[in-house]
C-alpha cells in the first residue's frame, strides 16, 4: 500500500517538472519577440513624431526622439535623418560623424544611391568642422598616473597633440596625476571652422594630509655626529594604559580564550541540538510501532502507511542526533583545549624608574646627559 502511494507522488512530481520545464524553455522565445516588438514600435513612433517636427522646421525638439528611435531600433533611414537634423542645428561634427556611419552601412547594404548622398554631405561638411587638440606639455608628460580627459572621455597618449572635430559650445579639459592636484580648464568652440588648442601645463603637487606626513621617514637628530653610548639606568617603565573591565593590560592570551569559549559555547548548543532530536527520534519511534503488527518473534513487520512514516521521519532524527552530538562534542573538546593553551595574564611590572643617563661621546668631548 506504501509503494503504491509512493509511486503516484513520484508520477504527479515528475508530471509537474515536465510542465514546469515546457514553461521555462519556451517561455523566453516568447518574451523577446514580444520585447523586440515594443522596442520597435516605441522607435516607430519617435521617428514619426520626430518627422513631423522637422517638417515644422522645429529641428532642436526632433534630434533627440530621433536619437532615441536610432537607440531603440537602429536602422540607416532614421540614423541618415539624424545626421540631417543635426547639420540644422549647427552641431557638425556629430552631423559629419552619423553620415560617416551612414556611408558605411549604405555601402554593406548596397544602397549606392544613398552612399552617394552621405558622401556628398561628408565632403560638405569636412572643411566647416570646428577641431580641438589637447596638448600635454613635456613637464606634465613625464608625471605618475596621469590621466589626461576631454569632456570627461580619457585621451590615451596617442590622441594627444590632434585635432578632433568638436561641436560649437563649451568643452571641459582635465588632467589628474598621482600626488598632483587636479588640472582643469573649459574652452568654448564659437565658430564653424575654428581650432583651439590645450595646453596642459605641469601639475601642482597635492597638499599632504596628516596621514601621508606622519609617514614621512624623521628628521636628522640635532646630535647628528655624535656618539651615544648604552644607558646604565633602568628604563623607565611604560604608562600603564586604560583596559576594559575585567581585561587585564598586555594579555596576550586573551584572543585565544575567547575563541575557545566561543567555539565551546557552539559545542554545548550542538549537543543540546542533539538531545532535541534523539527525544524526537524515541518518540516517532514509539508512535510508528504502535501502527505496526510484529510477528513470529520479532522477525517480521508490517506496519501501516501512517507507521511507516513515523518510523522514516525517526529515522531521520535519528541521523540529525548522531551529527549534532558528534559536532557539538568536537567543538566542546576544541573551545576546551583553546582556553587551556591560552597563556596567563601577565600582570604589570611595578618596579621601574624615572632615572635615566646617558654618556655622549662628541667632537668636542664627553658629556653626561639624563633625568633624575
Amino acid at each position: 500500500m506504501k509503494s503504491g502511494v509512493l509511486f503516484r507522488s513520484r508520477a504527479r512530481a515528475a508530471g509537474l517538472a515536465a510542465c514546469i520545464l515546457t514553461a521555462i524553455t519556451g517561455a523566453p522565445g516568447a518574451r523577446a519577440d514580444a520585447g523586440d516588438a515594443k522596442r520597435k514600435a516605441d522607435a516607430r513612433a519617435l521617428f514619426e513624431e520626430a518627422r513631423k517636427l522637422t517638417a515644422e522646421g522645429k529641428y532642436a525638439e526632433a534630434c533627440p526622439k530621433l536619437a532615441a528611435s536610432l537607440q531603440l531600433n537602429a536602422g540607416i533611414g532614421t540614423q541618415f535623418y539624424l545626421a540631417d537634423c543635426l547639420e540644422h542645428v549647427g552641431q557638425l561634427a556629430s552631423a559629419w560623424i552619423n553620415y560617416l556611419e551612414v556611408v558605411d552601412a549604405t555601402k554593406a547594404a548596397g544602397q549606392k544611391a544613398r552612399e552617394k548622398y552621405a558622401r556628398e554631405r561628408v565632403d560638405a561638411l569636412h572643411p566647416r568642422l570646428s577641431r580641438l587638440a589637447v596638448v600635454v606639455s613635456d613637464e606634465a608628460r613625464g608625471t605618475p598616473g596621469l590621466e589626461v580627459r576631454r569632456d570627461d572621455a580619457v585621451l590615451v597618449e596617442a590622441q594627444w597633440g590632434i585635432a578632433v572635430p568638436v561641436d560649437p559650445g563649451p568643452h571641459k579639459v582635465s588632467a589628474t596625476a598621482t600626488g598632483a592636484k587636479r588640472w582643469e580648464t573649459t574652452v568654448t568652440i564659437e565658430r564653424e571652422g575654428q581650432t583651439v588648442t590645450v595646453t596642459i601645463p605641469p601639475l601642482e603637487r597635492a597638499a599632504r594630509t596628516p596621514t601621508q606626513a606622519a609617514s614621512d621617514p624623521p628628521a636628522a637628530s640635532p646630535l647628528a655626529g655624535t656618539v651615544l653610548l648604552p644607558s646604565t639606568a633602568s628604563p623607565p617603565s611604560p604608562e600603564p594604559r586604560a583596559t576594559a573591565p575585567g581585561k587585564p593590560a598586555g594579555d596576550p592570551g586573551s584572543p585565544l580564550r575567547t575563541a575557545g569559549l566561543v567555539t565551546g559555547g557552539v559545542g554545548l548548543v550542538g549537543l543540546a541540538v542533539g538531545a532535541g532530536f534523539g527525544m524526537t527520534a524515541l518518540s516517532k519511534n514509539r508512535e510508528g510501532t504502535g501502527h505496526c503488527d510484529v510477528s513470529n518473534g520479532g522477525a517480521s513487520k508490517a506496519c501501516a502507511p501512517e507507521g511507516g512514516a513515523l518510523l522514516d521521519e525517526s529515522k531521520t532524527a535519528a541521523t540529525l542526533s548522531t551529527v549534532s552530538f558528534i559536532a557539538g562534542g568536537v567543538a566542546l573538546a576544541t573551545g576546551a583545549a583553546l582556553v587551556l593553551l591560552a597563556p596567563p595574564a601577565r600582570k604589570a611590572d611595578p618596579r621601574g624608574t624615572d632615572a635615566a643617563a646617558n654618556v655622549l661621546l662628541g667632537p668636542d668631548g664627553i658629556s653626561l646627559v639624563g633625568r633624575w
